[in-house]
């Protein structure tokens, strides 16, 4: 799918908001998996674009030593200086933030939600194969974050630290991944855009050539794409 969304929309350049594969997972089962697939056929296409820029996430410890280098035409940064219009928006994963908006977590608690989320995804993934008229994108772990309080909290303080640390340092605002929930959200320290990600809800964000944004989301059911939003 992620795959189809980049030929649909050809662009001048890419840029990766880190965990796209699950490095781990080729290192240990090599590149015929889905992961390591997607990985040479990503590589395989960065040629046709003038630049890609890999913002390293929080899966992307084997990158850690490569931040400051270029493999082929893709730089891989910790951070992106990214001008939209007459602003600049900090371009980062945003797990540099996690320990500060879950803070008031233990971390067994962390533990024990992680070990849901992907019980969770698997179940899910099961049911869809039973049952074909199942609801596409995750509706049942969305649903499951949606009714938990204490990840409405964790997801306020998350934002609430993200737009802190890009005003700090003289941004207009943050474009950010990591906790899978494309939104944008608007506050006095700046504007928050997820690009959300491609496990739940198969969501980017495009910049035209108005340097207009927009939040789009493909339909992995009926392979259609809808637009959600845009910035001016």
């Amino acid at each position: 799918m992620l795959l189809d969304f980049l030929a649909r929309f050809p662009a001048r350049a890419l840029v990766l908001v880190g965990d796209v594969v699950d490095l781990r997972s080729i290192v240990n089962h090599g590149v015929r998996g889905m992961d390591g697939q997607l990985l040479m056929s990503l590589l395989a296409q960065l040629e046709k674009y003038e630049s890609v820029t890999y913002v390293v996430g929080n899966h992307d410890v084997l990158l850690e030593s490569l931040v400051g280098s270029t493999v082929r035409n893709m730089e891989i940064v910790q951070h992106l200086d990214f001008p939209l219009g007459n602003k600049r928006f900090l371009v980062i994963h945003g797990h540099q933030v996690d320990g500060v908006a879950r803070s008031h977590f233990p971390e067994w608690f962390v533990d024990l939600l992680y070990g849901i989320y992907y019980r969770s995804y698997r179940l899910e993934g099961l049911i869809r194969r039973w049952i074909p008229s199942f609801p596409p994108r995750s509706h049942l772990v969305n649903a499951m974050k949606l009714r938990s309080a204490r990840w409405r909290k964790y997801r306020t303080a998350y934002v609430r630290s993200l737009c802190r640390r890009a005003s700090e340092h003289g941004y207009d605002g943050v474009i950010c991944g990591h906790i899978h929930w494309p939104e944008i959200m608007h506050r006095d320290d700046g504007v928050l855009y997820n690009c959300g990600d491609w496990v739940e809800h198969s969501s980017a964000l495009i910049v035209d050539a108005d340097d207009v944004l927009w939040q789009m989301i493909y339909d992995r059911h009926d392979g259609k794409v809808e637009v959600h939003s845009q910035s001016g």
